[in-house]
């Protein structure tokens, strides 16, 4: 279970180049997918998985829901607190470890590409604990990378966000991405996912006990996935009472 196949130890630099300068209406039209794939009741109780600093977990909060936000950042974890105020519950712990929990939820979100750190065994594990955690007929929401659009999509740009220059560069390697990233005198951040089709992520939750029931890009139920398009949300429902080992 500890077998961490990329770094993926996201800098101060990226949480401030590529989160904290997210405007509130991208979150809002987030925030209003999830709302209208949770309706409160049944779908009360959050686990917001890798919730960094937090953006997500407050905007539930808000909407009435009892929200606890994961992420393995300290660092992150005491910026969202104070962002976040007694709203939000924030819990310091690997994803690999959500059976020690010993909590339910209605509901788990897993929001922008925080998932496929780990090798596929590592992933589907991750999958089928969050079974076990979740309560009979709860949903587990998705927001991740299209591999089909990666792998057309590769290749080194630079460019400038917020005065900083960034080199990025992205490369596919059979079903994983390597994303680098050059701040100018700012260090490098570098990133690897195991990246799915449509498809594959959906063969992965049939096998966890999940269904799912929508599969969409752009946080718009209506538009479908595509490999013109990024990233991908889903929304997966449990089938079962117990999830498979």
């Amino acid at each position: 279970m500890d077998n961490i196949v990329s770094p993926n130890d996201y800098s101060a630099t990226w949480f401030e180049v590529f989160l904290e300068s997210i405007q509130p209406i991208q979150t809002e039209s987030e925030i209003e997918f999830l709302v209208r794939n949770l309706p409160n009741p049944p779908y009360l109780k959050i686990l917001d998985l890798c919730c960094g600093l937090g953006r997500h977990s407050l905007g539930l909060a808000n909407k009435g829901y009892q929200v606890t936000g994961m992420d393995i950042n300290e660092t992150v974890l005491e910026k969202a607190r104070k962002y976040s105020g007694e709203s939000v519950e924030y819990l310091n712990q690997d994803m690999r470890k959500l059976d020690q929990l010993q909590i339910s939820f209605d509901v788990v979100v897993n929001l922008w590409q925080s998932f496929g750190y780990f090798d596929d065994v590592v992933n589907e594990n991750i999958f089928k604990q969050i079974g076990r955690i979740l309560s009979p007929k709860g949903r587990l929401i998705m927001d991740i990378y299209h591999r089909s659009f990666f792998e057309l999509h590769q290749g080194s740009r630079q460019f400038e966000k917020d005065g900083l220059v960034i080199t990025e560069s992205k490369v596919m390697n059979g079903n994983r991405l390597t994303i680098d990233l050059e701040y100018e005198n700012q260090g490098t951040d570098r990133f690897i996912w195991r990246l799915y089709t449509p498809d594959e992520i959906n063969e992965i939750a049939v096998n966890s006990g999940f269904r799912s029931l929508v599969t969409c890009t752009g946080f718009n139920e209506n538009t479908p996935p595509t490999p013109n398009n990024p990233r991908m949300q889903i929304v997966f429902e449990k089938t079962e009472n117990r999830t498979p080992l």
